[in-house]
């Protein structure tokens, strides 16, 4: 309407619809390509302010360009037009790139937070199956009573027997990624594995020649570190599960499934 009024020149009014319609396209594009035009747009501001100071330095007192220098200024445009082309081609290939790469290290991680977890909660689980402080009171007294006496009337030693603890395979797997998590959960998950690891070396060492011709008194010493090892590794590994829940965003992270057997053990 302004155009047919002649309040404005329908070079005016053209200008103002490519920037309408260019806003409504950086609008709607995608977040990579409008990404690409901003960041260009941003780095070229002060060229093609620049640019507009030159081209309005050439022009006539009455507005229009010589013939001289049109020639010039149409042949720089087409240059200026390539240089500007292939900057946004390059961009966008290299944003897309970085895309890419935050897309696999994000998914890697969620691969390493799902792996984990699925292994620390067996692992877990199976610490949580038998009462532990009940557990040690029982071995501890059995040490000490003995198991009764032989056919000539002499005491028979106990000697409590502890499985093999499970090799941990995820996390020899994984290990390398464990530090692209978060701090908070890469704290107690490291945390839980150096006391795993404790443990299960204090496992071996229950079972070797040593520790069986230890006396009753020292053996019982000796089970009790080994109860506490166990104690501190549920609860490391209880926290780690929490914190891997919260990583991964699960609306209640300290809902665990657990036996009850060790209600005095928590995260």
């Amino acid at each position: 309407m302004n155009v047919l009024r002649e309040n404005i020149g329908i070079e005016l009014a053209v200008w103002l619809v490519l920037g309408l319609l260019f806003g409504a396209y950086l609008m709607w594009a995608p977040r990579l390509i409008r990404a690409t035009l901003l960041r260009v747009l941003f780095a070229l501001a002060p060229l093609l302010a620049l640019a507009l100071v030159l081209i309005w330095s050439v022009l006539l007192p009455d507005g229009r360009i010589t013939e001289a220098v049109l020639p010039a200024l149409i042949a720089g445009t087409i240059v200026a037009t390539g240089w500007l082309v292939t900057f946004l081609v390059a961009e966008y290939r290299r944003l897309s790139e970085d895309e890419a790469r935050r897309t696999e290290k994000e998914v890697s991680r969620l691969d390493t937070l799902f792996a984990l977890r699925s292994e620390i909660f067996a692992l877990v689980d199976k610490l949580d199956n038998q009462s532990i402080a009940e557990n040690a009171r029982n071995v501890q007294q059995m040490i000490a009573d003995g198991d009764g006496m032989d056919a000539e009337g002499n005491r028979v030693e106990y000697y409590p027997f502890s499985t093999r603890e499970s090799e941990p395979i995820v996390f020899n797997a994984v290990s390398s990624l464990v530090p692209s998590l978060t701090p908070s959960t890469v704290d107690p998950v490291l945390r839980f594995y150096a006391e795993y690891t404790d443990m299960r070396s204090m496992v071996e060492d229950t079972r070797t020649e040593l520790a069986l011709s230890l006396p009753p008194q020292r053996r019982i010493a000796l089970h009790a570190q080994l109860a506490s090892r166990r104690k501190a590794t549920l609860r490391w590994g209880l926290q780690a599960l929490v914190q891997i829940n919260r990583e991964l965003g699960v609306e209640n992270p300290e809902n665990i499934q657990r036996t009850g057997k060790n209600a005095d053990i928590q995260p």
